[in-house]
């Protein structure tokens, strides 16, 4: 149970650092249009917050205690339903379904966590 929740919020911050990696290296690829000035400055806060939620969160599976990990899983997927709810605004279906997708997965892998527990 554990590790599922583990390896699915792992894969879940990883895939949102790429995202944003991606977003700085390219931003095309992440966002259609041409590249500005706001588009990059914009991509420099998505990295901003993403790749030091990734790190904190993969340092807690590893090291911090239970209730640590199932706050920033929590937290983890709560930015990727924004993130598709960002998609909606976008009318981009690959940007709004793939995070509710993944929002979908690590809220039931943490709802399957928290409900073994009790």
């Amino acid at each position: 149970m554990l590790i599922t929740l583990y390896v699915v919020t792992i894969i879940n911050v990883l895939v949102a650092a790429g995202f944003a990696i991606g977003g700085l290296v390219r931003p095309s690829s992440v966002a259609p249009g041409q590249q500005t000035e706001a588009s990059r400055i914009f991509a420099l806060y998505t990295f901003a917050r993403t790749i030091p939620v990734a790190l904190v969160t993969i340092a807690a599976i590893l090291w911090a205690p239970l209730t640590v990990v199932l706050w920033l899983s929590a937290l983890a997927g709560l930015i990727q339903l924004f993130d598709g709810y960002v998609g909606t605004k976008m009318k981009n279906p690959r940007t709004t379904w793939g995070p509710i997708g993944i929002a979908l997965v690590q809220f039931a892998a943490l709802a399957w966590v928290v409900s073994a527990a009790s």
